[in-house]
């Protein structure tokens, strides 16, 4: 099958689809406005290199229809589009006039974005009446996506997924974990991989740390070297040990030697749509516990290994953090959350299911 993704190669997600259908056989190739190395996987870069946004996305427009019109990989073109994300690569795929067309929310595009943009709600709306399907991370997103005038029979409910042979708990390295000061056996390494900014609540991190180190010195926060500089140094007087941008052929090693994930992230208007992100299905899988915000999408039925605390209260989330002092209730919730995953949001899991749709909707 001759696969034609559209995405950004920066995306560990994009990247991930790219390779593991290749890994199958496939034919891929990947248009992109945002090229990266990625071996095997043939780029075609659209846009151009100038200040004038409307400019370059008409242009990534036009030559994403010139391309995807051609001749593809071999002069018979291709079997499926795929892009990742409704507004921006899914307009350039709409606009293309393919079919069939798939596409995958990804979050902003059909949540916060488009409630605050008129634009991106209206190009999210050209986008739907052109595909042939989208997935969706939750049955909130599928009523979101309803709300905003997508057909029922187009919707299609897949989680973020990932690795589960990269990412397990084999992975924990207790090499990575002698180079983190202060960390041994007895010391809870929680770690927040998220931006230190206003947009993702970082703050609540910050309070929740204090009330937490106040309680005792058993755990040592890890706090990724993103976001704002006044924010990031605040984690650090407050004791946390910030750690440079991780590789992500390197974040399986980290996810797993880490003790606790903590997320603070919740949109600033819950309208549905944002699901849940990679780095949670990550964690999980590597046996790790998850710390989140109390929003409807992590109440999903399948997700286990989570600690659910109120949204934007740091108490709320000390109190998380120092529940999960004990061992053995970490093992246990790590177990649970890795079962989960590996039955529904692996990558065996999830390929196997689009595969059987891209073969279903090329057919047609």
């Amino acid at each position: 099958m001759k696969i034609c993704y559209l995405g950004a190669a920066k995306s560990p997600i994009v990247r991930s689809w790219c390779i593991g259908m290749e890994k199958r056989g496939h034919d891929v190739v990947l248009i992109t406005a945002e090229p990266m190395r990625l071996k095997g996987i043939p780029q075609w870069v659209v846009g151009m290199k100038i200040r004038m946004k409307l400019v370059t996305f008409l242009t990534q427009m036009m030559q994403t229809k010139m391309l995807i019109a051609g001749e593809g990989l071999d002069g018979d073109g291709f079997d499926i589009i795929h892009a990742h994300y409704a507004y921006g690569y899914g307009v350039l795929g709409a606009y293309a006039k393919f079919s069939p067309l798939v596409v995958t929310a990804m979050g902003n595009d059909i949540g916060i974005s488009s409630e605050k943009s008129w634009l991106i709600r209206n190009g999210v709306k050209y986008t739907m009446k052109r595909m042939a399907l989208m997935t969706v991370k939750d049955q909130l997103a599928v009523k979101r996506a309803l709300e905003l005038g997508c057909e029922a029979e187009k919707l299609m409910v897949l989680p973020s997924w990932c690795d589960t042979n990269l990412f397990t708990p084999k992975a924990r390295s207790h090499l990575l974990r002698d180079q983190w000061t202060g960390v041994n056996d007895d010391t809870v390494v929680v770690l927040f991989v998220r931006p230190m900014n206003e947009e993702y609540r970082a703050r609540v991190l910050l309070d929740a740390m204090e009330e937490v180190l106040t309680e005792t010195n058993k755990v040592r926060f890890l706090v990724a070297n993103r976001g704002d500089d006044h924010m990031i140094e605040a984690a650090r007087h407050r004791g946390a040990q910030i750690i440079p941008k991780i590789p992500y052929d390197q974040m399986h090693f980290y996810t797993a030697s880490a003790d606790v994930s903590v997320d603070t992230y919740y949109p600033e208007f819950d309208v549905g749509g944002h699901g849940h992100g990679t780095n949670f299905i990550e964690a999980l899988a590597s046996g790790t516990p998850v710390i989140v915000p109390n929003r409807p999408e992590y109440n999903d039925g399948w997700m286990k290994g989570t600690r659910l605390y109120e949204k934007g209260n740091p108490s709320a989330l000390a109190e998380a953090i120092l529940s999960l002092l004990d061992a053995k209730e970490r093992r246990r919730l790590g177990n649970l959350g890795r079962e989960a995953v590996c039955a529904h949001a692996s990558e065996r899991v999830c390929l196997d299911r689009m595969e059987k749709v891209y073969t279903e909707l090329s057919s047609r």
